[in-house]
């Protein structure tokens, strides 16, 4: 197993990277699907769609790469910035998702719900702290943030759903 960069180069261990399986007897292809099969499988290796790292002979599993939000060059992994937002304190959900605006540029946007005595204007300097140029230009307090029967959210339909507002300036 190894964790490869963007590149396909392996990156140090503890770093994040695009995790790669190779084992004696794994499937090569799959069957009549060649753009996936291209997509999952090169030079011997099954490319999941996994991110992590490694510690030792460790993995540790952190998040989906086809989740990875790419705004203006920076990459920002949703799973990374929501564990940030829980750390403030306050917060009882949130999810971050990748939003276009009229012009076509991917922005890091963020939903949450939280407690009635949340002090935002101190969670926004929280999160430029910490996160420097990923954290989310767009910021949105719901009442409840929507989940699939399975309890992940969607995405995709939260960028759609809050599409319209983008012009409108949402934010906190």
């Amino acid at each position: 197993m190894l964790i490869l960069d963007d590149a396909g180069l392996p990156i140090p261990e503890g770093d994040t990277g695009n995790v790669a399986i190779k084992r004696a007897f794994q499937p090569q292809e799959y069957l009549n699907d060649p753009v996936t099969t291209a997509r999952t499988f090169r030079d011997g290796y099954f490319f999941p769609g996994d991110t992590g790292y490694l510690v030792g002979r460790d993995l540790f599993l952190a998040g989906r790469s086809s989740e990875i939000i790419n705004a203006a060059g920076v990459k920002a992994d949703p799973a990374r910035i929501e564990s940030i937002v829980f750390a403030f304190g306050g917060i009882t959900d949130a999810a971050v998702f990748p939003l276009e605006t009229s012009q076509g540029l991917t922005k890091i946007a963020l939903v949450f719900v939280a407690d009635a005595v949340l002090d935002v204007t101190a969670m926004l300097a929280y999160l430029r702290d910490q996160l420097g140029e990923s954290s989310p230009s767009h910021v949105a307090r719901v009442p409840r943030i929507a989940r699939n029967h399975m309890g992940k959210v969607n995405r995709a339909e939260l960028a759609q759903t809050f599409a319209q507002q983008v012009t409108l300036g949402f934010s906190v």
